[in-house]
């Protein structure tokens, strides 16, 4: 796992481990969380975590099923914004840019059901190194200049945390 630093958050996404469990619809969520295997997975979740962070969500927008089958480097992008409706059209105008400079194939915008402290969580995996990832996207001219600049045109924060598979 690794954080990146993120700047005027009040609670910064620091998790060493992240569990996606997936239902077909946000309508069957409390038959999932009804059943013995949840609870069981919650409590020990609970036990062993310092700060846990559970979080019901829907899909709102995707480029595509996002492959969870090791190897790969999975993404999970926190957002913080004061609007939630005005983060979802950065997303998109960034994904296109994510796509097209990076090759990105895959990505699932997800928008918290519950209050939580973020506004949307960006999940994608990419088939590269974190150095090569991380150079890739840095090196571009675009980046500063596009990326960056909608995230504070926005008064967005992204905080991406990345993860490998156990």
């Amino acid at each position: 796992m690794l954080v990146l630093p993120a700047r005027r958050v009040t609670r910064p996404a620091r998790y060493d481990t992240a569990m996606l469990i997936e239902a077909r619809t946000p309508e069957v969520l409390d038959e999932v969380r009804s059943t013995d295997a949840h609870g069981r997975l919650l409590a020990a979740v609970t036990e062993a975590a310092s700060e846990p962070h559970v979080m019901a969500a829907r899909g709102v927008r995707s480029l595509g099923d996002v492959d969870r089958s090791p190897p790969g480097l999975f993404l999970f992008f926190d957002f913080t914004c004061e609007d939630p409706e005005v983060a979802i059209e950065p997303w998109e105008h960034l994904a296109g840019w994510y796509v097209r400079e990076t090759g990105l194939e895959d990505s699932t915008l997800l928008v918290p059901i519950d209050d939580v402290d973020y506004v949307l969580v960006n999940h994608a995996r990419r088939d590269k190194r974190l150095l090569r990832l991380a150079a890739e996207q840095l090196s571009k001219k675009t980046f500063r200049c596009y990326v960056a600049a909608n995230l504070r045109a926005n008064l967005t924060v992204a905080m991406p945390v990345l993860y490998r598979l156990a």
